[in-house]
């Protein structure tokens, strides 16, 4: 009951008391009814057919007799028009077309909180506010739920580091619901949208904007304060909480402000849910507005006020919304499609909605559902149980409801698919032939007891695994419902060789008894994919142990280069394999996807696959779930049997005695302690220092701000439209610096150009009575000349362009092309300056998405960072991913450290060791190139030695005493100029040689990188070939061998299958011999790193000292230990590293090895 109270003239008081909302029609509109009451006594009765409470309060009180002034009852009526907000605003134009705008959070929050009793509460009244929305909006043209990007790092995020930081951290009992709200969604029919870098208020503001545009009138349904700034006379806000809409008039009656002022008010009060510090209290904002219409305008005319510019300026930006998204799909693809029962009734059996089942019936005269067991396919990624039952609803739950009728407490109910345990003739009967079924701890020890007795045989494992996220490393995620074990055909364990063991449900914990035997290193087994099945059993308490291959690895051995051509997955190699008795594997989707049903009752293209737990539980899936589990297996078996023969097929090294090792002794010996290596990496992680990267960010995001507005300052004294401009907007820096400019296909830039940007000034345009949301700029072009173009023939405005505009370093005199283009001297000098600006903002943008931002979420409850290490590369070297920490940028690149983010926990100290122009080595040993192997042998400065083999008047020089080799700066400055610096040139061409030779760079290439003649490049690169023949010799072998076998082979004797080597197609053929020359290199490198990184790991004496490896990177490798023994690590790690191979090599390798406290001091 609602009692609200207010005081007329005479000191009485009138009261307002609602007594009941009734559902039910008059003349097509709702009906009020509500008792007005005098001295707490009833008066009267009046009717609000139109929910315009206060006009039929006000014409009670001229009709009727009321003690004191009955005029007073108007005040009484402007209450309720506040309290009571209105269902329908200004009258709107039911023949447009009708586009509704759904802000999924706000629902499901909402939800989570008024069915918080229910664990899958917010689902619940997801699903009812949706069906509820779907009715009371009618009618309408498209409908869409736009969705927040998970993890979001946008505009706002790298403008104000603190924006939302005020947040609560989402309760885990809501955060297990989220992933089902796009399946509640598709239940109701209606579709989703996510945009990474966007929230959905963005979205909002974006699908608003291409409706209006195509004549639409809006419907967004939010409680978000911050979409008022859209509301216009077709664009209505809807109050789902008061069933009312919300439109120009109550914006002004509540906020004081038209919607067009909305982002103004809240720039100067700020936004406490999101963060966003205010200035002003909301009277006096309001007051401001009224006074000066808008922030701009305060600012400029108001100085004698306390203001702050800086501040007001990026609330503006943060309050404001992005009406501009590229690449969203079209509104018009969100036509609203009637509700498919079937699937909305599958939904909500799965999750035991029993009310929202029944409503649904009743309304269209089917039976009343009584179970909650699904009678079709069940489609849900996560399914969660419902664990209150129904006497422990409390009684007085206010239900929401589609019809009515029926209330929450309907749907407190077990599902019985996920928690009626199994009977033991439904496992018989579905229990396929050879399948020995273990669902009890019992039958576990037997089989367990049977299995330790095989210790002469291989034991495939594979497990299924729910609740985890696959975007990320498997470290500390997911839960294995049930595991397949398979020692070939030859076995029995009462019911056949295969074992399939339940662990969900009533059988949770089986799993355990096999504890004993997973971790016994006696017994060797083999995995597709290790390193996934090795941390979801950690997680679930199981150490692992006994790997004796991975056939996933051994795949890439046999054949280096599937990744485009069939991959490394199960079903990929068996297909390949083509192993007798073996069918070939199926995916989850192949077996158990079946087709949407249409209305009409055929079916549809779309293919729905049940979750996990549905087919371990739901009769009708189990026989072939059990299959599929174990058929992983068997395959898995079969396949490390024939990838062992095959590897066996294949010559590693033949000894001078004539005994022969092949590759499958290369892989016990190298690859197989190198996988269980990689799983210690990824499960110990590396340490990130969260705190460091907020300071960071912070300075980044000011300097970020510096370098753009000092490019806008330049470009306006060109351009004064160009102080608006996008930085970040390739046709605006195209416009700009090239226009005008004509392309291919017609394609030109003119003169002058017209951009449109937020009317942030709130500018009026002659003829028009308000100001627009949007305004425009022009942009007048330069007219440099074009650098490089694009495929329509216009310039080119990619980093490296504006590199070359501006200079290799404009600070320090080297000027690019735009200071001859603008007269050199100071003119000059200030557009190489300011162009370089505009690189540095780039360049920060991109530390501050890739680097600064990222690595502050992904870190463990430890702050430490799981990443996943992969030898999935033709070559061998490591791939990093989920994050991919590999990808750090290059240490002259690094203003803001960023390696010094990646620390050793207290008392410990990290060991970084890099081995130095490790390809350059050995591309002199595996050559045996005598001036390579001269050069590294006398040590110093490698490319200043190649010059004086190149250039026989620098090599004179030298010789004379004109230049210097190298210098030891603690005597002083050199008597005479160093030859890197006065032969700088010709030393940068000798270092591209040194580097690029082993990629077969052609003089092509050669020219274009170095901006000279063809001819020019042909003759250095003959100069570099002299001094070294015994390179072009060995590329010429290589090559011939390549042609012949169709392969090549890296140091240690890695095989990379090389298919396109005889292509018929040019591009294909140059690319495989390039691949054959570089592979040895690069490969070998690689070889030489996971050699290293072996002998690291077992070395007994790093283990006693406490250092373990925490990740590796190209030629890298970092560990952790002990602070107190750091030094005494350090000369072991580089011992090791310095001399990893069985065999001598012809140069020795460089290790510069050192510890610190973090990656960045011990570079």
């Amino acid at each position: 009951m609602c009692i609200n109270k207010l005081t007329v003239y005479n000191g009485k008081r009138a009261v307002i008391k609602k007594l009941t909302l009734m559902q039910r029609l008059v003349s097509n509109r709702s009906v009020l009814q509500r008792h007005l009451l005098v001295d707490r006594k009833p008066y009267g009765i009046f009717i609000d057919r139109s929910h315009d409470s206060s006009r039929n309060l006000s014409t009670l009180a001229q009709n009727q007799t009321i003690p004191q002034n009955a005029t007073r009852l108007k005040t009484i009526a402007s209450f309720i028009t506040r309290a009571t907000p209105n269902r329908k605003t200004e009258p709107v134009d039911s023949s447009k077309e009708h586009t509704v705008l759904i802000d999924a959070s706000a629902l499901i929050y909402r939800s989570f909180h008024a069915y918080s009793f229910l664990y899958n509460g917010a689902i619940y009244g997801f699903v009812k506010y949706l069906l509820r929305l779907r009715k009371e909006l009618e009618p309408y043209t498209n409908i869409v739920i736009l969705m927040d990007a998970p993890r979001i790092t946008n505009f706002r995020t790298i403008l104000y580091p603190d924006y939302k930081k005020n947040r609560t951290e989402v309760p885990k009992s809501l955060k297990d619901q989220f992933e089902h709200m796009r399946e509640a969604a598709e239940a109701c029919n209606i579709d989703t949208v996510t945009m990474a870098g966007y929230e959905a208020d963005d979205l909002m503001a974006a699908y608003s904007k291409i409706a209006r545009a195509k004549g639409h009138r809006v419907t967004l349904v939010t409680p978000d304060k911050d979409l008022l700034q859209l509301v216009d006379t077709d664009t209505k806000v809807y109050d789902v909480a008061n069933k009312a809409f919300v439109g120009v008039n109550e914006v002004k009656g509540k906020w004081g402000v038209s919607p067009t002022q909305i982002k103004d008010l809240l720039s100067l009060m700020g936004d406490a849910s999101d963060n966003i510090p205010g200035i002003f209290g909301i009277k006096t904002a309001t007051s401001i507005l009224h006074e000066c219409k808008s922030v701009d305008n305060l600012i400029e005319n108001f100085e004698n006020l306390n203001l702050k510019p800086k501040q007001l300026k990026q609330n503006m930006i943060l309050v404001g919304l992005k009406d501009e998204i590229p690449e969203l799909p079209p509104v018009d693809n969100f036509k609203v499609k009637e509700i498919d029962e079937e699937k909305l009734l599958r939904f909500c059996g799965i999750f035991g909605f029993r009310s929202i089942i029944n409503s649904w019936n009743k309304q269209r005269g089917n039976s009343i559902v009584t179970t909650t067991k699904p009678t079709t396919n069940l489609v849900a990624d996560d399914i969660k149980q419902v664990i209150l039952s129904e006497d422990e609803v409390p009684p007085t739950v206010d239900a929401l409801t589609t019809d009515g009728t029926t209330s929450a407490a309907d749907e407190v109910t077990t599902s019985t698919l996920l928690t009626t345990p199994l009977s033991e003739e439904d496992v018989e009967r579905c229990t396929p032939s050879g399948v020995t079924v273990v669902r009890t701890r019992e039958k576990a020890r037997e089989v367990v007891a049977q299995l330790m007795t095989y210790r002469d045989k291989t034991h495939a494992i594979d497990t299924e695994v729910v609740d985890i996220d696959l975007e990320f490393s498997p470290v500390g995620q997911g839960k294995i419902i049930c595991i397949s074990i398979y020692c070939g055909p030859n076995v029995d364990f009462g019911n056949g060789p295969k074992i399939w063991v339940d662990n969900f449900g009533e059988c949770e914990g089986v799993l355990d008894e096999f504890k004993p035997y997973l971790e016994d290193e006696t017994i060797p087994k083999v995995y597709h994919n290790y390193s996934f099945d090795y941390h979801v059993l950690r997680t679930a308490g199981i150490e692992p142990m006994g790997l004796m291959g991975d056939t996933m690895h051994m795949a890439r051995l046999w054949d280096s280069s599937r990744l485009t051509r069939g991959g490394y997955s199960l079903q990929g190699i068996l297909e390949d394999l083509k192993i007798e008795g073996i069918d070939l594997k199926r995916s989850i989707k192949d077996r158990f996807a079946s087709p949407k049903i249409k209305k009409d009752g055929t079916p549809s293209k779309i293919m729905e696959t049940p979750d996990l737990r549905i087919l371990q539980r739901d009769t009708r899936y189990l026989h072939d779930w059990i299959d599929y589990s174990t058929f992983d297996t068997e395959g898995t078996w079969h396949a490390r049997e024939k990838l062992q023969e095959l590897l066996d097929e294949m010559k590693w090294r033949e000894y001078k005695s004539g005994y022969q090792l092949t590759m499958w002794d290369f892989y016990k010996k190298e690859w197989q302690p190198f996988a269980e290596l990689l799983v210690s990496i990824e499960d110990i992680g590396i340490r990130v220092d969260t705190d460091y990267l907020k300071k960071v960010e912070a300075v980044a995001l000011e300097d970020y701000q510096k370098f753009k507005s000092k490019f806008l300052e330049w470009a306006s004294t060109l351009c004064p439209g160009a102080k608006h401009m996008n930085i970040d907007s390739d046709p605006q820096k195209q416009q700009l610096f090239f226009a005008p400019a004509t392309g291919k296909k017609g394609k030109s830039l003119e003169l002058e150009r017209e951009f449109e940007r937020e009317n942030t000034e709130m500018v009026i345009e002659e003829g028009k009575k308000k100001a627009l949301k949007k305004t425009t700029f022009v942009i007048r072009g330069i007219g440099m000349p074009a650098i490089e173009e694009t495929e329509l023939g216009l310039p080119a405005v990619s980093s490296k362009v504006l590199r070359e505009l501006a200079g290799k370093n404009p600070e320090e005199g080297k000027y690019g092309t735009a200071y001859g283009f603008f007269g050199k001297g100071e003119a000059g000098r200030e557009a190489c300056l300011a162009i370089n600006y505009l690189l540095e903002a780039s360049a920060t943008q991109t530390l501050l998405s890739t680097f600064i931002v990222p690595l502050q979420t992904l870190t463990d409850n430890n702050s430490r960072i799981h990443t996943s290490l992969n030898v999935n590369t033709e070559t061998g070297r490591l791939s990093s991913r989920r994050p991919n920490l590999q990808n750090q940028p290059a240490l002259e690149k690094d203003r803001y450290k960023i390696r010094k983010a990646f620390t050793a926990a207290e008392g410990k100290s990290l060991i970084v060791a890099d081995y130095g122009q490790l390809e350059l080595r050995l591309l002199a040993h595996i050559t045996k190139c005598q001036s390579m192997i001269e050069a590294f042998q006398k040590g110093g400065d490698f490319h200043s030695r190649t010059v004086i083999g190149m250039y026989p008047d620098i090599s004179r020089a030298v010789q004379n005493g004109e230049v210097l080799l190298e210098w030891d700066y603690s005597k002083g400055e050199p008597p005479v100029p160093l030859l890197k610096d006065k032969y700088s040139s010709e030393r940068r061409k000798a270092k591209t040689l040194n580097f690029s030779i082993a990629y077969g760079k052609t003089a092509m290439g050669l020219s274009k990188d170095w901006g000279v003649s063809l001819n020019e490049a042909k003759e250095t690169l003959a100069r570099w070939y002299r001094d070294r023949p015994e390179v072009k010799e060995w590329q010429s072998k290589t090559i011939d061998t390549a042609i012949r076998e169709g392969w090549t082979r890296t140091l240690m004797g890695r095989y990379r299958l090389l298919p396109d080597i005889n292509s018929s197609k040019v591009a294909l053929r140059n690319h495989s011999q390039r691949a054959a020359i570089n592979t040895p290199l690069q490969g070998g490198a690689a070889d030489v790193v996971i050699r290293a990184m072996v002998k690291l790991h077992q070395s007994t004496q790093l283990r006693e000292l406490g250092w373990r490896q925490v990740l590796q990177v190209h030629d890298e490798i970092i560990l952790e230990g002990p602070e107190e023994n750091a030094e005494e690590a350090v000369q072991l790690v580089n011992k090791i590293m310095r001399d990893p191979l069985d065999d001598k090599l012809l140069v020795s390798l460089d290790v510069s090895g050192k510890h610190a406290k973090t990656w960045y001091e011990a570079k």
